[in-house]
C-alpha cells in the first residue's frame, strides 16, 4: 500500500470517528449548527440533526474511489 493510501485511510478513520462515534447512550446521535453562505457571501445558520448507524466498512465502500 502506498503512503498516500495510508494517509487517506488515516484521514477517513479520523473523520469517521468524529462523525460516526457513539455517544454516552450508545447511539450515533448528532446535532450540528454550522454557518453557511449564500451566493453573495452573506452568512446564515445551517442546522443538521439526525442519527446514523454507518460503520467503518460501509464508509470505506462509499468512499472507495477516494482511496483508489
Amino acid at each position: 500500500m502506498k503512503f498516500t493510501h495510508l494517509l487517506a485511510l488515516f484521514v477517513l478513520l479520523k473523520d469517521s470517528i468524529q462523525l460516526f462515534g457513539r455517544d454516552e447512550d450508545g447511539y450515533g446521535n448528532y446535532d450540528y449548527q454550522l454557518t453557511s453562505y449564500d451566493s453573495n457571501g452573506k452568512p446564515h445558520p445551517a442546522k443538521f440533526t439526525g442519527t446514523t448507524s454507518l460503520n467503518i466498512g460501509e464508509l470505506f465502500e462509499k468512499r472507495r474511489d477516494f482511496l483508489l
